[in-house]
């Protein structure tokens, strides 16, 4: 059974809790899909021409329903079925100029790499990662936008092994990339503007302010380690990690130019002080960094990035 495959019997058995945990504030979970939809929106919301567009690993459909509020038509395809009618389910209660503006297909990113289409931007959230390789992804959509069309991605962040301390940590030391990723992060450094760097202290000031007004976060019962995550899955798959600089040369080689990258879900120290910390206590204090996300720091601390690149063949 190929990668690929793989996901599909993945998805088919933990489709349900995956959304769940995607967008819920709960335990020790952080909402990292609900972060991509907002700030995937933002950049969309700010490109030109964009009127139509493909949402490729849709899920449940909470990325395209964001989207058509901007006046955007949507198509959504997903390989899964059952997200499929999960979010066509949830598109029946949505009001009338959304509803009318999006529809769902159930469709594999191999079957989209065998059509043409013209769509102005193509959107994939929580999918490359559990494609054989990047690639495949890129050409698909090389396939299915117009020249100087928008492809919006988000990655499993390779560099953030460097700060995560984790087994990904000593893996890397041992495969000896560790150097190598080291060199990488150091290409991303760059001066905070004074904008930044008052928003990030008020943000600071504000969340840790909240904590001590609401002193039951402190005091709520610590989860086991093994209790991370709010569901239970019925089968575990780790999804590939990409660096920016492999992105980049990822499009690079099949016909796209790197726009820009945004980092989500911030870590303030090493994640393993999340299970050590009363549940929220640490994501809460992580959000202060996200007036970070559009500078390339954040890429050190960021378990996931979002890069956009436009077509140029």
């Amino acid at each position: 059974m190929n990668i690929q495959d793989n996901a599909k019997k993945y998805f088919d058995e933990n489709g349900e809790n995956w959304l769940i945990d995607g967008y819920e504030q709960s335990g020790h979970n952080y909402p990292t899909a609900l972060h991509r939809v907002r700030v995937t929106k933002n950049i969309l919301s700010q490109l030109e021409d964009v009127s139509h567009l493909l949402d490729v690993g849709c899920g449940g459909g909470q990325l395209a329903f964001s989207i058509a509020e901007l006046g955007v038509t949507v198509t959504g395809v997903d390989q899964n079925e059952k997200m499929i009618q999960t979010a066509q389910a949830a598109l029946s209660g949505m009001p009338g100029p959304v509803r009318d503006s999006i529809s769902f297909e159930l469709k594999s990113v191999d079957q989209l790499a065998l059509e043409n289409s013209n769509h102005d931007a193509l959107t994939a959230m929580g999918l490359i990662g559990y494609l054989k390789d990047d690639e495949t992804l890129f050409k698909a959509a090389s396939k299915n936008l117009r020249k100087n069309g928008y492809l919006i991605v988000s990655f499993r962040n390779r560099l953030f092994n460097l700060f995560s301390i984790s087994e990904r940590t000593l893996m890397e030391a041992e495969s000896g990339n560790f150097a190598r990723l080291v060199e990488e992060i150091s290409q991303w450094d760059e001066e905070v503007d004074e904008k930044t760097t008052l928003d990030f202290v008020t943000a600071l000031h504000a969340i840790t302010g909240q904590i001590l007004e609401n002193k039951h976060l402190l005091s709520e019962p610590k989860r086991l380690p093994s209790e991370t995550r709010g569901k239970s899955y019925a089968s575990k798959m780790e999804p590939r990690q990409t660096t920016p600089k492999e992105s980049i040369e990822t499009a690079q080689k099949c016909g796209f130019k790197q726009i820009s990258f945004s980092g989500i879900h911030p870590h303030f120290s090493v994640p393993r002080l999340n299970k050590a910390l009363p549940p929220q206590v640490y994501n809460r204090i992580s959000d202060s960094l996200v007036p970070f996300e559009n500078s390339s720091l954040s890429l050190l601390w960021s378990s996931v990035f979002i890069g956009v690149f436009q077509k140029i063949d």
